[in-house]
């Protein structure tokens, strides 16, 4: 894996229906994290099924966005928890 200092663990779903949301945003690349957070119960699972490809979303400004940047995102964001 080519992420720095990947996120291990399980991890429990705080606000399944954001997540659920962001998951069906159409015209948004970063759809593909989502489902696959919502799919897995671990950062390693998670990590497997949204693999390792850097997306181009258009309302982001500050370059790529890949797998790991969204789910430190969503962790931060309390959307998401460490178990």
């Amino acid at each position: 894996m080519r992420f720095k200092n990947p996120l291990i663990g399980p991890y429990e779903k705080i606000n399944v229906a954001f997540l659920r949301e962001r998951s069906h945003r159409e015209d948004d690349p970063r759809k593909e994290f989502y489902k696959a957070m919502l799919e897995n119960d671990s950062f390693d699972a998670y990590y497997r099924s949204a693999g390792e490809e850097d997306v181009f979303p258009s309302t982001y400004r500050t370059g790529p966005v890949n797998a790991d940047r969204e789910i430190k995102y969503a962790l931060k964001r309390g959307w998401i928890i460490a178990r």
